[in-house]
């Protein structure tokens, strides 16, 4: 990867973009804020009055959602915007210019229109993670954060 600190810097480019208007950005922070942390009373309010749904307790499910919501925000960072509007782009011929670059085209498109907006699903999908694994009592190691496999979480 020869050019990753040229990704880095489009990526560091994009981010200050969005963050040019702050309140903006605050705002989008904070609505999404609100709607996680709404969804995500729902669905503890749910199980608090049925106690668990097939042997799943509240946190346990809370502790799930909050990982699809971080690893569908972490994808979504880099690949929604890229590849919702590449149709578009072949068509008016626009994806042209991307293969003329003398790097990898994929993570060129990829660091260009990175979607800074998933901050905000990203932080309160972490957020949720951390109280759920609390509430759990979980001892978790460093490997098992990164790997995260159903053998090291059964182990704990």
């Amino acid at each position: 990867m020869e050019y990753a600190s040229l990704y880095w810097t489009f990526i560091r480019i994009n981010i200050k973009a969005k963050t040019e208007y702050r309140a903006a950005f605050l705002l989008t922070f904070l609505s999404r804020g609100i709607v996680w942390s709404t969804e995500f009373a729902l669905i503890w309010v749910l199980l608090y009055r049925f106690e668990s749904i097939a042997g799943w307790g509240q946190y346990e499910v809370m502790f799930l959602y909050a990982l699809n919501l971080t690893s569908y925000s972490m994808a979504a960072f880099f690949c929604f915007h890229p590849f919702t509007k590449l149709p578009a782009k072949v068509q008016s011929g626009e994806f042209d210019e991307l293969l003329t670059k003398p790097m990898n085209p994929l993570l060129y498109l990829m660091s260009r229109e990175f979607t800074a907006s998933y901050f905000s699903n990203v932080a309160f999908g972490l957020l949720f993670i951390g109280i759920c694994i609390y509430h759990l009592d979980l001892s978790l190691g460093i490997w098992d954060y990164a790997f995260c496999s159903p053998r090291s979480l059964a182990a704990c």
